[in-house]
């Protein structure tokens, strides 16, 4: 028996594996070329539906994304496929809440996994097996001294990039580094050209990030109005950088009181 992953390659994900492991249940491997056959069936700025192009054994197990956003979720559940999901949703409205019960309900008998605890208590108060893996990243080296404040995630409208600038504009002392691609990205740039302390980036390598931005952070600024889980955030910890961030953000559960916020008061922040 195998234990095939088929999740996204971030390292978030490595806490699962690490688990499986000390399960001691066979193997465990990453599904392979993860983002050569990932395909989308839809996707807007706020919900996708995605499949991937693999075939199913019924002598391993598999841990797959939800059945919210992924097809082959279903596809495992129709072949009695030994399967686990790994659920990202919690409470955003009673309608919604509704719904989700209601589609997850035809998974019923498959364990969950939570990686945040707001969603292993939406899954446990609705009758489901649900595991909480909160996700990790192997601890990286911070510098010393720190001299930027920074924000890293996708321009796009719920991770609301344009809030920095607020911020900005009222620490004007303080140099400010955004990184990230998405539809808003030239807005972004053509607004940083008023503000002489902030830098964009649409890219940087991954060891980069690390190297050069995160662990010379002050602060992670992360104001998302929705996020399930957050990486940017375990990622920022991981150099032990600390971490500004809205409560709609899964990660938020393993932050300090004081680090969370729950408006988008400037002059609070």
């Amino acid at each position: 028996m195998e234990v095939i992953v088929a999740l996204d390659t971030h390292p978030v994900y490595k806490s699962l594996f690490h688990t499986f492991k000390y399960m001691d249940l066979g193997p465990v491997y990453q599904f392979k070329n993860y983002h050569e056959k990932l395909h989308y069936l839809f996707r807007s700025s706020s919900f996708h539906v995605q499949y991937l192009d693999m075939s199913f054994s019924k002598e391993n197990i598999y841990v797959l994304n939800s059945p919210l956003i992924s097809f082959e979720s279903w596809i495992a559940a129709k072949n009695r496929i030994n399967s686990i999901f790994v659920e990202e949703y919690f409470y955003k409205s009673k309608y919604k809440d509704t719904l989700v019960k209601f589609i997850l309900k035809l998974f019923q008998n498959y364990p969950f996994i939570a990686m945040t605890k707001r969603t292993h208590t939406f899954l446990l108060e609705s009758k489901f097996s649900s595991f909480l893996i909160p996700p990790a990243l192997e601890k990286k080296k911070g510098r010393k001294t720190r001299d930027i404040i920074l924000f890293i995630g996708r321009m796009i409208d719920t991770k609301n990039p344009f809030f920095v600038f607020e911020i900005a504009k009222r620490l004007k002392n303080e140099d400010f580094v955004m990184i990230g691609k998405g539809p808003l990205l030239q807005q972004v740039k053509s607004y940083s050209n008023n503000y002489s302390n902030v830098t964009v980036f649409e890219h940087i390598p991954n060891e980069r990030l690390f190297t050069d931005f995160y662990s010379r952070a002050k602060v992670l600024i992360h104001p998302a109005m929705k996020d399930p889980i957050g990486f940017t955030i375990i990622e920022a910890l991981s150099t032990s950088t600390p971490v500004l961030t809205t409560s709609y953000c899964g990660a938020s559960d393993y932050l300090p009181n004081d680090w969370v916020l729950d408006n988008f008061d400037p002059n609070i922040w």
